[in-house]
C-alpha cells in the first residue's frame, strides 16, 4: 500500500504487502578505489604543495588533505575488505523485490 493511501485513511497494510526489509550496502569496486587512490595521490602530491605555494594557509589545506586521505581510505576499505558479516546471519541472501505498489 502506498503512503499516499494510508495517509488517506486506506486500509491497513497486510503482511504481505509490507516493503522488504533494506538491501545491504553496496560495495565500492576495486577498479574504482584504485582509480580514487591514485586521484588521491595526485591531489595530495602535485595539487596540494601547489596550493601551499601559492600562499594558501595551512587551515585551507589540512580539510582539504583530511578529506581526500578520508575518501580514499574509505573507498579502498571497502573495496578490499573481507566479506560482509550479517547482524542477523542473513549474509549472503537476496531478498525478493517487493510488488509494484496498486
Amino acid at each position: 500500500m502506498t503512503t499516499v493511501r494510508r495517509a488517506c485513511g486506506g486500509r491497513p497494510a497486510a503482511a504481505d504487502e509490507r516493503p522488504a526489509p533494506g538491501r545491504p550496502g553496496r560495495r565500492a569496486r576495486r577498479v574504482m578505489a584504485v582509480a580514487s587512490a591514485v586521484f588521491g595521490a595526485v591531489l595530495l602530491g602535485v595539487a596540494l604543495p601547489r596550493f601551499a605555494r601559492d600562499g594558501r594557509p595551512v587551515a585551507f589545506l589540512v580539510p582539504w588533505a583530511v578529506a581526500v586521505v578520508a575518501i580514499v581510505g574509505f573507498n579502498l576499505w571497502t573495496a578490499f575488505r573481507g566479506p560482509a558479516r550479517g547482524a542477523r546471519g542473513d549474509a549472503g541472501q537476496v531478498t525478493p523485490p517487493a510488488p509494484p505498489p496498486r
